[in-house]
């Protein structure tokens, strides 16, 4: 790591251009990654509704298991860039080891408990008969790869942490290349391929993601220097892994909160048929894919937030969140534009079916007006677990999905049916906004300072 010591200080120079740095290279790996579910999306559509129904009705669960990794990575990054600002290199590389093998552990652990569950939990989430079938299909090889989810995660999460954006953004748009490739290949039969419909969009992502967790162990070992051979004492470890579960704990759960409140409003739209179900799968990963600028400002920020606070550098602290608010706002007007404008005919790129393409043309009617509201929800909850105070992040998600989302989705969509769902999370994004602004100004001070223990 001594090699790359300029290349990592987020500690001088302009944070506007730190952010840029970090960022552009970001969304090419988050559009990539987004981009794995929306391809997917559109292969599984050509198989009929019952299949596009059944891969809705994954989504949420899958980004509750995946909020694991997420949590785990945010963790990892936060003690690793507060250390790195900190100027202690060895200390950096074996929280690094530490959190690897924590990662691999974790990932193990909770797809065997996936494997014991899927007919009760997506039964319970209202899947049926053939929709039941085919989600068990696809679930059983997800979980098999959960592990290639998880250590990759941590592994990209600790780049960025260093200060390096371009790697994972590189590693995840290989992935979903991959993807890109084997998905027709394994849905449809193509060549010498088996036909295995939508259990082979599982087979491609698994794929994907054993590629991307190649690459991102290749890279941490022979270009970042950040993985150490040698077996540690016990409670070095066990040192480690509590240091890096104070965060990634609380921020695992904070981003569980949001694709269980999901699954909570995928089993209001069941009632309302599949169609509902299949609209509001199709409108939200296109909302993704047009969001993907806020969902890789938010990985960029906490490198630039954590690092700075391990120094001491409060003030750029503050200009860091000053900055990314400002985005938001921005990029969350034009997006609301450009959706507003092409939402029927993208919707119907994914569905030939009226009902479906219908439903998801007012989702992106509706909720894209309020981005800008969840853009900065996402990105003060990003600061927050950067500086170690992760629970008020898992605060931030709650309010937003537990107090105001769902309460809202049931008495709307009563009143309205499905398009009074979709207005509950537009009010949502906009309350989330304007209590992240206020929460991070009050809580982003010298005093609230977290420093590696």
């Amino acid at each position: 790591m001594s090699g790359t010591r300029e290349r990592q200080s987020l500690t001088s120079g302009p944070i506007q251009g730190h952010l840029v740095r970090l960022t552009v290279p970001m969304i090419g790996g988050i559009l990539a990654l987004i981009s794995q579910s929306v391809v997917d999306t559109w292969f599984v559509s050509r198989l009929g509704t019952d299949a596009l129904s059944a891969l809705s009705f994954t989504f949420p669960v899958i980004m509750a298991v995946s909020s694991i990794a997420i949590g785990l990575g945010a963790g990892a990054a936060s003690v690793a860039a507060r250390t790195i600002g900190a100027g202690d290199t060895s200390r950096v590389r074996r929280e690094a080891t530490d959190s690897l093998v924590l990662s691999a552990l974790i990932g193990l652990s909770v797809a065997f408990l996936g494997l014991a569950t899927v007919e009760t939990v997506f039964g319970r989430l209202g899947a049926q008969g053939t929709v039941l079938e085919l989600v068990g299909a696809y679930m059983d090889v997800w979980y098999l790869g959960l592990a290639f989810v998880v250590v990759p995660m941590v592994g990209n999460g600790l780049i960025r942490a260093a200060g390096d954006a371009r790697i994972p953004g590189l590693i995840m748009m290989s992935a979903a290349l991959l993807n890109l490739i084997f998905d027709p290949l394994l849905i449809f039969g193509i060549g010498p391929f088996p036909e295995l419909g939508l259990q082979g969009a599982a087979v491609a992502t698994v794929i994907a993601n054993l590629s991307a967790c190649c690459l991102g162990l290749w890279a941490l070992q022979f270009r970042e220097r950040m993985i150490v051979w040698a077996v540690p004492p016990l409670t070095e470890t066990l040192d480690s892994w509590k240091r890096v579960l104070q965060v990634g704990v609380p921020a695992a759960g904070a981003n569980m909160i949001n694709p269980l409140g999901v699954a909570a409003i995928t089993a209001m739209l069941a009632t309302f048929g599949k169609e509902a179900v299949a609209a509001f799968g199709v409108a939200t990963r296109i909302e993704m894919l047009a969001g993907v600028a806020m969902f890789a400002l938010s990985s960029s920020i906490g490198p630039v937030v954590g690092q700075n606070w391990g120094r001491g550098e409060f003030g750029r602290v503050t200009e860091a969140l000053r900055l990314t608010i400002r985005f938001n706002l921005a990029y969350g007007v034009g997006l609301a534009a450009l959706l507003a404008l092409l939402g029927p005919f993208i919707a119907r790129l994914f569905s030939d079916t009226e009902a479906v393409a219908g439903l998801a043309t007012v989702y992106l009617w509706i909720v894209p007006i309020t981005l800008a509201g969840y853009g900065i929800n996402i990105v003060g909850a990003a600061a927050l677990n950067a500086i170690g105070l992760p629970l008020i992040a898992v605060m931030l998600t709650f309010v937003r999905m537990a107090l105001i989302y769902i309460p809202l989705a049931l008495l709307l969509g009563r009143w309205l049916g499905p398009p009074g769902v979709f207005a509950a999370g537009a009010l949502a994004n906009i309350v989330a906004g304007f209590v992240t602004v206020r929460v991070c100004r009050a809580r982003l001070q010298p005093t609230q300072a977290v420093q590696p223990s």
